[in-house]
């Protein structure tokens, strides 16, 4: 026996179909309860109504993976902010210790001038000495 559309959606039908949509068996009720919040009624469709429950429960995929999608994106967006932070800090210290090598070869450098003008005062000063 099959019954259209509008039968079911206007609230014709059988006692079956009344008992499939507002649930007769009491003992069951309380594992349906948490199933229906989990996945949503239970309606054996028919016809029309088939084919939408269907375009329906493709959209519900699509937009399910469209969310894990999301969520994966933002995960990944996190990792990329922590690597980011992460290359900032590694470029300061690097910066650090570049200012630091640079300040100690700028030293190095100026020792040795140093040492060298007073090397060359000191010949002058001992050849002006064995000259006179």
């Amino acid at each position: 026996m099959e019954d259209s559309d509008e039968e079911l959606i206007s609230g014709g039908g059988t006692k079956e179909e009344r008992e499939n949509l507002l649930g007769s068996n009491k003992d069951k009720e309380e594992e349906e309860d948490e199933d229906f919040f989990l996945h949503g009624p239970k309606i054996k469709f028919s016809g029309q109504l088939a084919g939408i429950r269907s375009q329906v429960d493709e959209v519900t995929g699509v937009m399910k993976e469209n969310v894990a999608k999301v969520i994966e994106r933002g995960s990944q967006l996190t990792e990329l902010g922590a690597r980011s932070e992460s290359l900032s800090e590694m470029s300061a210290e690097f910066r650090r210790q570049s200012t630091r090598v640079q300040r100690q070869a700028w030293w190095k450098v100026t020792r040795n001038q140093i040492i060298l003008g007073i090397v060359a005062v000191i010949i002058i000063i001992v050849l002006i000495i064995l000259l006179h």
